[in-house]
């Protein structure tokens, strides 16, 4: 009898704590990022954990500050799945985000957020071949995507047999690597 009876003390006690707490909802925070004074650190995070993130550590003065996570600080949101590559396209961060299927683009210098490009499959790296075009390598659609830069929208795709990657761009042609093939896409 006193085993149960401890038992159910246990389980009340622990029951009111659970019931008494509430996910605290955080505020924004301002993130101030100094202008070619340091480095942003992309964390891939864990594969279908949504717990990517993007890290600054400030150089400046050889400072050891670091900012954890400044993208949720500054959006009060999470990044996503699986933070693949950041490219800097005139002036702005891209942020490509691989499970979640989308890029955000950023300002570098608050990291907020300007806009968000969905309706990718699984996106991996970023690549501009003429100011305002951009390229961008997708692990499952069998496609490069052409994204306009100043509307943010997908314009069109090259179709590429397999699962591209990085890309290089030059004398005016783009080299992309093939993961599932012994050659290189030109």
């Amino acid at each position: 009898m006193r085993g149960i009876l401890k038992q159910f003390i246990v389980l009340t006690a622990l029951s009111f704590g659970l019931w008494g707490c509430k996910e605290h909802q955080h505020d924004a925070v301002d993130v101030h990022i100094n202008k070619g004074k340091g480095v942003f650190i992309v964390n891939e995070g864990t594969f279908t954990m949504g717990n990517a993130s993007l890290n600054y550590i400030n150089l400046e003065n050889d400072s050891q500050y670091a900012a954890a996570d400044v993208f949720k600080q500054a959006n009060n949101r999470p990044l996503g799945d699986v933070f693949q590559s950041m490219t800097m396209v005139d002036g702005k961060a891209w942020l490509v985000v691989n499970n979640s299927g989308k890029i955000e683009i950023i300002d570098p210098e608050t990291c907020l957020a300007t806009n968000t490009i969905k309706g990718l499959k699984s996106p991996r790296y970023i690549l501009e071949v003429t100011p305002g075009v951009l390229y961008v390598s997708d692990l499952y659609q069998n496609a490069i995507h052409i994204i306009d830069a100043k509307t943010h929208s997908i314009t069109g795709k090259i179709p590429c047999h397999g699962w591209t990657e990085t890309m290089v761009l030059n004398n005016g042609k783009v080299w992309v690597t093939n993961h599932n093939s012994n050659f290189i896409y030109k």
